[in-house]
């Protein structure tokens, strides 16, 4: 066990440090207790299950590739599996539910990638301190990330000094922590494998960008599974089923964010079509009705 946890930085050891405990303190909670069971059936959902397996298999391939030319080594298996738990998930997450509704979703998780906070990150992980002095310097600054996302989220007058103070401290803290790493890449240039370095930098950003396409195929099997269980439902004709699913899907092909609004209405009238071409035209006046709709809250919000 010793030696796993060698592996880890204090940094990380730190952040398991403060996770077991918060889990332990949330054990304590009764209500926490009492809605465990009902968040455990839910992580053990078929969809969950397969959606986590299917990223995992993705990230497996991703990693393959990579290998294979020549942009991952098995000393990146640590700094892989963190991404792959945390970021990798998260992304699973916002590209399930997020990313029908964001038109801009996979450019903004593009350019999220190449945004200087990426780089700054990265240059603060290369040191870290004890691991007593890491728990409580992430302690504090959970606490003033938190209170900023507050005061920032509810923009209020009387929030404003508050907001402004912890942004500051925040501020200040990475700027000496970035000054502490300077000073420690200074002292240690000729020791660092910078070749080494470059690979865990620039790991996360293919990673991210290569996961893209799964997430896009994610977005569109969300998308259509809503109104093509409407469909089976609605009919048990197999001829009937494939023929509202080819029109619903070529009419509406891979930009598929009104589907949440295609409910039993139109899913009767698409079963109740006679020929594939009456059935597309029923798609039609489905985005037909949804541009009205679009128009008429524009011209309101004009007004």
């Amino acid at each position: 066990m010793i030696q796993y946890v060698d592996l880890l930085s204090t940094r990380e050891q730190a952040s398991l440090i403060l996770l077991s405990v918060f889990v332990v303190w949330g054990l304590f909670q009764r209500k926490v207790r009492e809605g465990l069971p009902q968040l455990i059936l839910t992580f053990l959902n078929r969809s969950i299950l397969l959606s986590l397996f299917f990223l995992f298999m993705y990230i497996l391939l991703e990693v393959w590739i990579g290998y294979r030319i020549g942009w991952w080594n098995s000393k990146l298996a640590k700094e892989t599996v963190i991404w792959s738990v945390v970021s990798g998930s998260v992304l699973l997450y916002k590209g399930a539910v997020k990313a029908n509704k964001d038109p801009n979703f996979f450019r903004n998780a593009v350019y999220a990638t190449i945004l200087p906070t990426v780089f700054i990150t990265f240059l603060i992980n290369l040191t870290s301190f004890n691991v007593i002095v890491e728990i409580v310097l992430q302690l504090i600054v959970a606490v003033l990330v938190v209170v900023s996302i507050y005061t920032h989220a509810h923009d209020e007058r009387k929030y404003e000094p508050v907001r402004k103070y912890s942004d500051r401290i925040l501020t200040l803290i990475v700027f000496f922590w970035l000054i502490y790493t300077a000073c420690y890449l200074f002292e240690t240039w000729a020791q660092i494998d910078r070749y080494q370095q470059l690979w865990e930098f620039i790991l996360p950003i293919w990673l991210t960008i290569g996961l893209l396409p799964f997430l896009f195929t994610l977005s569109l099997y969300v998308a259509y599974e809503f109104p093509f269980r409407l469909i089976n439902d609605e009919t048990n004709v197999c001829r009937i089923r494939w023929r509202a699913r080819l029109a619903l899907f070529i009419k509406m092909h891979v930009k598929p964010r009104d589907l949440v609004k295609f409910r039993v209405y139109w899913v009767e009238k698409l079963v109740n079509s006679s020929e594939f071409l009456e059935a597309c035209s029923v798609v039609g006046e489905f985005k037909e009705s949804i541009s009205e709709e679009a128009r008429l809250i524009q011209e309101e919000k004009e007004r």
